[in-house]
């Protein structure tokens, strides 16, 4: 995880500890399962949001995450399981009577009502009185730090105007939950990132329970209290952002959150915990024997090791440690604080994160040797040949 990741969730950790008491609702959803024909596009997914949490669903296009968010709005209708929110079973409710705020990724405005009018419109399906209509408003407005733009048209706004606005109108009625499908993947990453920050602290001040749809990992990563992986309309892995940046059960969670390497290797255990992952004449890296079951510490059998770029170390040729692999530096990318090396080891190309102060003695073509940590190693079984 960046430095700048770590920092941002130190933050959210500070803002929670000053927020106010919690008025959002638990989510649970009980065995979910949703077919379009021969089509699973939701299979058997058990999830428990807490109140006031922030949970995103994040997975590739057409994993089934936004088929589950749409579940629980109540546009779609699960063929089995059960969706409750605090103790109401909304499972066969309809979507206008869930009381659950729903933002879109196209803001979904209403184009002939002002900004005002806009926010205005769920109260006033609700019957609000005019008195309490207007100072709802006034202040879903001054969350949204748009105070003055109350009698401005939805065109008259930029696109992350024009999202700020679509959140105002969803939490106005304060609902218990607020449902969030991809809201910023039609802005630039300039703006999106800055409305990352202003949703996560909105949703902070406000208590509510947000589920949160999204593609991006490094968004999921930033705004989440925990975060579901969602792969092929299955549950892949559910925990905080550090939980499946550092300790992920499974290789399509290693290689979806973050930067990841892998190697096709044998296990070689040194007895108890200790061990090695040995790559044929390329060397062998330290690992210690994984905990979950997914590989069995025997005495050897072949495995994938996953690396975190910024978890190797890297060295000229014969500088290394006892365990450590050979490569030859393909390219050096420059970012800024740190540089990223492109080696090659064998069929493999790896990247090594290190910082810029310390690797500039190493350039491209040079013969190295890598070696890391054995906890940063993560051991999966060989996947099958398909």
């Amino acid at each position: 995880m960046t430095a700048m990741m770590r920092d941002l969730r130190s933050q959210e950790l500070l803002a929670a500890r000053a927020a106010p008491k919690l008025r959002g609702q638990t989510v649970t959803i009980s065995g979910v399962s949703k077919r379009y024909g021969a089509v699973r596009a939701v299979e058997d997914v058990s999830i428990e949001v807490g109140a006031g949490e922030f949970l995103s669903l994040l997975g590739p296009s057409g994993s089934g995450k936004t088929t589950l968010l749409m579940m629980i709005a109540g546009f779609e209708s699960a063929n089995e399981g059960s969706i409750r929110v605090g103790d109401r079973d909304l499972t066969y409710v309809p979507p206008n009577e869930r009381g659950i705020g729903m933002v879109f990724q196209k803001y979904a405005l209403f184009p002939h009502m002002t900004v005002a009018q806009n926010i205005a419109f769920p109260l006033k399906m609700r019957k609000l009185a005019k008195a309490e209509i207007a100072e709802r408003v006034r202040r879903a407005l001054s969350l949204v730090r748009l105070d003055d733009y109350d009698h401005r048209m939805p065109s008259q706004l930029s696109g992350g105007q024009q999202q700020r606005i679509a959140v105002a109108r969803a939490t106005v009625f304060e609902p218990p939950v607020l449902l969030m499908d991809e809201p910023l993947g039609a802005l630039d990453k300039k703006l999106r990132e800055q409305l990352q920050l202003e949703i996560k602290s909105l949703q902070q001040r406000l208590g509510v329970t947000v589920i949160y749809v999204t593609h991006d990992q490094e968004e999921a990563l930033t705004m989440s209290d925990r975060v579901a992986v969602i792969n092929n309309g299955r549950l892949e892995q559910i925990g905080t952002p550090v939980d499946l940046y550092d300790r992920p059960e499974s290789i399509f969670v290693a290689d979806f959150i973050g930067k990841m390497n892998f190697l096709k290797g044998e296990w070689i255990s040194s007895g108890g915990e200790n061990g090695r992952v040995h790559v044929g004449d390329l060397g062998s890296l330290p690992a210690l024997a994984p905990h979950s079951g997914s590989v069995v510490s025997t005495a050897s059998r072949r495995v994938r090791a996953a690396i975190r770029p910024e978890r190797l170390q890297l060295f000229k040729r014969g500088h290394g440690t006892e365990h450590s692999l050979k490569g030859i530096i393909e390219s050096v990318i420059f970012v800024g604080s740190y540089r990223t090396f492109l080696v090659r080891v064998g069929d493999d190309l790896l990247q090594v994160q290190t910082s810029a102060a310390g690797s500039g003695h190493l350039d491209r073509g040079d013969m190295v040797e890598m070696t890391c940590d054995p906890t940063a190693v993560k051991l999966f079984p060989e996947p099958p040949k398909s």
